[in-house]
């Protein structure tokens, strides 16, 4: 399942990148500790995602390490998503995982229910992304469910995307 294929992503002040293969390394801010990768993050990490100040990595055997800034929570890892993760997401503030079983487990900032999973989305899910103050997930028959800040109408999914999706993505 996993590959050890280079990985980048850029958060608001930082960057990371990561490979299963090498180690994780961090640069830019640090004013939160992001660039200070802890030992459980240093080996077998398969995917990384960078939120404002707080970086969260994917390890081979489905473990979640996150550090940086915890203001809200965000790298504090809830035990339903510390074993059995397949893919991350981290918004501004809020941190996603999507479970082997097709649940999504979200934690973090909450001012827009971002840690709100709706029932729609606690199963069948293929796929997450999370923008600023909203999450996305791509269900296995196509149709897409969003949650959180919808002040720009981010989370109210258009009719064209009810089916047939394929691959989703969130700005923030």
């Amino acid at each position: 399942f996993f590959a050890a294929v280079f990985l980048a992503v850029a958060g608001a002040e930082s960057a990371v990148r990561g490979a299963a293969s090498g180690p994780v390394v961090a640069w830019g801010s640090n004013d939160a500790g992001e660039q200070a990768i802890p030992i459980a993050a240093q080996s077998g990490v398969v995917a990384v995602a960078a939120g404002f100040a707080d970086i969260v990595a994917l390890k081979a055997d489905g473990s979640v390490v996150a550090w940086g800034s915890n203001g809200d929570g965000q790298t504090t890892v809830p035990t339903s998503a510390q074993s059995g993760v397949v893919a991350i997401a981290a918004g501004h503030l809020h941190t996603v995982a999507l479970k082997a079983d097709g649940s999504v487990v979200a934690w973090g900032w909450n001012d827009y229910g971002q840690r709100m999973v709706p029932v729609a989305g606690q199963s069948g899910v293929v796929a997450i992304a999370a923008g600023h103050a909203h999450t996305v997930a791509l269900k296995a028959d196509g149709s897409v469910v969003a949650w959180g800040d919808n002040s720009s109408g981010q989370t109210t999914v258009p009719a064209l995307a009810q089916s047939g999706v394929t691959a989703i993505a969130a700005g923030g």
